[in-house]
């Protein structure tokens, strides 16, 4: 995922997402897309994925982005730590 800057209050999200059933990137039930985000007040990162996921990203200690992606009532964490480009 990137998240790209675009007006004020607003982010463009680029991810890509798989299950472990689809480990290769040639897969064809690979999902890519794009969406929109918005900054609320509580700070969070917030938008709703091309299948109708809704995730919420905040930044923790130590400069970690925390993740929450919901779905048909299934809520999955995740914890991601920031890679430079080599």
């Amino acid at each position: 995922m990137t998240i790209g800057q675009t007006e004020e209050g607003r982010a463009l999200l680029v991810y890509s997402f798989d299950t472990p059933k689809r480990r290769t990137l040639s897969s064809p039930d690979r999902v890519y897309g794009q969406s929109l985000a918005t900054l609320a007040d509580d700070g969070s990162l917030r938008a709703t994925l091309s299948n109708n996921a809704r995730v919420v990203y905040r930044l923790a200690e130590h400069g970690m982005l925390v993740g929450e992606y919901v779905r048909d009532d299934v809520r999955y964490e995740g914890r991601f730590e920031r890679t430079e480009n080599p």
